[in-house]
């Protein structure tokens, strides 16, 4: 399996997921997870993934103009996103 690249980091985006409660590691781990991939806005990828914490998180990623992805966001799922994750997770 292929390994993904690390994360784009800058002094911006560190503060900004800071400023949502998230760290460097919990969204690099995010991304090498990557449970579930949805387009969004602006032509980003939202992830969205439980951590090993078992955290539920939320990270906004663009590949624009870079090679390695660039962590526009990272904060905990909204309960829209929370009850999208669990419908996707559940089983019988």
């Amino acid at each position: 399996m292929k390994r993904k690249p690390a994360l784009l980091w800058d002094v911006w985006n560190e503060a900004h997921i800071q400023k949502h409660g998230v760290s460097k590691k919990e969204a690099e781990e995010a991304y090498k997870v990557s449970e579930f991939l949805v387009a969004a806005k602006h032509g980003r990828t939202q992830i969205l993934t439980r951590l090993q914490n078992g955290r539920l998180i939320t990270v906004f990623l663009s590949y624009k103009n870079q090679k390695r992805p660039y962590a526009v966001s990272a904060r905990d799922a909204s309960q829209k996103e929370r009850r999208w994750y669990y419908e996707q997770t559940q089983t019988n």
